[in-house]
């Protein structure tokens, strides 16, 4: 899962500047006035070819570059949200009030909570 978030980081730069090419049309005053693509001015927008592409450009827009960013910040936030039910634990260890890490219900649990942040079962035994 790592590398495939690392890989979407190195490609989405790319695809987010071809996604925004193929959709940016202008009109150029040698040509005849009407909507062209600007990266290729040979090409009438929203016509023919350029037309059949134009839907799958907006679902990479709305799928991979509006929808990653939010899915690598989601993904950011359980992390730390995981992190920071780790810390309240170990605080609490400290403090002698007795809070277990196993007792938090692991990922994929039958509680069926999307709530559930931590992805396994942690002792704190093995770490002290």
């Amino acid at each position: 899962v790592r590398s495939l978030i690392i890989l979407g980081c190195i490609v989405y730069y790319i695809v987010a500047q071809r996604t925004f090419q193929a959709m940016y049309c202008g009109s150029y005053p040698s040509f005849d006035r009407e909507s062209r693509l600007v990266v290729e001015a040979s090409t009438l927008c929203y016509q023919g070819k350029h037309l059949a592409i134009s839907f799958f450009v907006y679902v990479i827009l709305f799928v991979y570059v509006f929808g990653y960013p939010v899915l690598c910040f989601w993904l950011c936030y359980r992390a730390w949200k995981v992190k920071a039910i780790i810390n309240l634990a170990k605080l609490n260890k400290e403090k002698g009030e007795g809070v277990e890490l196993d007792a938090i219900p692991a990922h994929g649990s039958s509680s069926g909570n999307d709530d559930d942040v931590s992805h396994r079962s942690i002792s704190l035994a093995a770490s002290s």
